[in-house]
């Protein structure tokens, strides 16, 4: 999976009402900071977020 498929699949996710309910550690603010693009979140934090939601796995070879 290249950066640009996960900076895609990012952007879906935080637009999906109620998500702050389902990732622990991460802020209903914010999420709207994101969202609103007053602040931008790490690479780290994006796929945080993903792995929070079951959009991608780890696997270890």
């Amino acid at each position: 999976m290249d950066k640009q498929k996960i900076e895609d699949m990012f952007s879906s996710a935080i637009n999906e009402r109620g998500i702050s309910e389902k990732l622990d550690g991460i802020s209903k603010f914010v999420i709207y900071k994101w969202r609103n693009n007053k602040s931008q979140p790490s690479f780290g934090d994006k796929l945080n977020v993903l792995y929070q939601l079951g959009k991608i796995e780890i696997r270890i070879k």
